[in-house]
């Protein structure tokens, strides 16, 4: 008697799961702030003085690889608060690596910043209050990614003070969170196995079976 040969094939498996997603997040303090007055002259206590200036550094941004930024926000904690509808600007220095904040005139208002600048419409708040800026991700994400081919950036914010609106520029704090995706690709093992069944007409019987793994 014959039997047909059985194949039992194990085809080749592979299985991928993309997007698989991390997150870092990163609060980042001030490393330098300054203040520019109207007549130009530039003080790193913003405390003593009335600018109509602020610049907040913001050093060595940590930017992991194989990133997108989600998330960027400025937040500040009020000293004297003002009424809804005050309009803020958020820009930054355009120099991937900005110089320092020093006492130089015009120091602030002379630097080359990032065009254009965004619009950030105050809430209503009152003294000691957490203000929170809208997402700027998408704006800050291009310059953050081209800044990286030359080393670590630094931001600096160069932010013109609102009628009515006081704060303290140490307490300023810059929201970061980048999404990372990972791809996981991982391949089982292929086995082709044939037995083959003959059978005689005499008392003996031989049984084969060839197994392939690739």
């Amino acid at each position: 008697r014959l039997l047909l040969p059985t194949v039992l094939l194990a085809l080749l498996a592979r299985h991928a799961v993309f997007g698989v997603d991390e997150q870092h997040t990163f609060q980042l303090s001030p490393t330098s702030i300054a203040g520019e007055e109207p007549d130009g002259s530039v003080d790193d206590d913003t405390g003593e003085i009335s600018p109509n200036i602020y610049a907040v550094h913001f050093a060595d941004i940590p930017v992991p690889p194989n990133t997108q930024l989600v998330l960027a926000t400025l937040k500040f904690r009020t000293s004297t608060g003002g009424n809804s509808g005050a309009t803020k600007m958020i820009t930054w220095d355009a120099s991937t690596h900005p110089a320092p904040l020093d006492s130089t005139n015009f120091n602030l208002s002379s630097r080359s910043v990032v065009d254009p600048s965004l619009e950030w419409v105050l809430p209503a708040a009152g003294n000691n209050v957490l203000v929170k800026s809208p997402n700027f991700a998408a704006e800050l994400s291009p310059w953050l990614y081209n800044s990286t081919t030359s080393g670590v950036p630094s931001l600096v914010f160069v932010l013109p003070t609102v009628s009515g609106w006081s704060y303290s520029c140490e307490l300023m704090r810059l929201n970061l969170e980048f999404e990372v995706t990972t791809s996981t690709t991982t391949t089982s093992t292929a086995t082709t196995t044939t037995t083959t069944t003959a059978t005689t007409s005499s008392t003996t019987s031989a049984t084969t079976t060839t197994t392939t793994t690739t």
